[in-house]
């Protein structure tokens, strides 16, 4: 099973039912309020920060500490303005289904026992896929939203540093090859 995850986290594209944006789509459909999208991007940021921390620990590439390390920054801030909005909004954030969590550790896990020569190109190729697919999904919150604060968050806050984190994760990838 860990075989196929990584096979899957090295790919390149997605054109199945495990493509980024498809498995967003299903995910997004299940937030039926601002407290499950709150809920949701805790969820995507948690993992985030469980995968830079892996990728500090084990990867021989500076580079790719020094993105796990900014990564690790940036969803922790990510994550303490959605929980700072969430507390002024009144909101307490729940998760509608254990979907994002089941794949978000699934993913971890194909990544947790590499060796630190390859985990590298690994660990950049599934933050490529995570980017993808949490770019999908804050785009299908913007439109969900229904507290516009939450909404502006999204948009202005959280979504150009997705945007930025993919582009560079794309980047970093091309660099570190296999």
């Amino acid at each position: 099973a860990v075989s196929a995850i990584v096979a899957y986290a090295c790919k390149e594209g997605g054109d199945g039912p495990t493509d980024p944006k498809e498995t967003a789509g299903g995910i997004a459909n299940s937030a039926r309020s601002d407290a499950d999208i709150l809920g949701l991007m805790h969820e995507a940021n948690r993992a985030e920060l469980q995968a830079g921390q892996l990728a500090i620990q084990i990867s021989s590439n500076a580079d790719v500490k020094a993105f796990a390390s900014t990564m690790l920054a940036e969803h922790n801030a990510i994550d303490a303005e959605l929980e700072s909005l969430a507390t002024q909004l009144n909101i307490t954030p729940t998760v509608p289904s254990d979907a994002l969590q089941k794949l978000q550790n699934s993913e971890i896990d194909g990544i947790a026992g590499l060796g630190a020569s390859n985990f590298g190109f690994h660990y950049m190729s599934l933050q490529v896929t995570v980017h993808e697919r949490t770019l999908a999904l804050v785009d299908a919150f913007i439109a969900k939203a229904q507290k516009p604060e939450l909404k502006t968050a999204l948009q202005n806050d959280v979504r150009p540093h997705i945007v930025v984190h993919l582009a560079a994760a794309q980047e970093l990838k091309a660099r570190v090859g296999n």
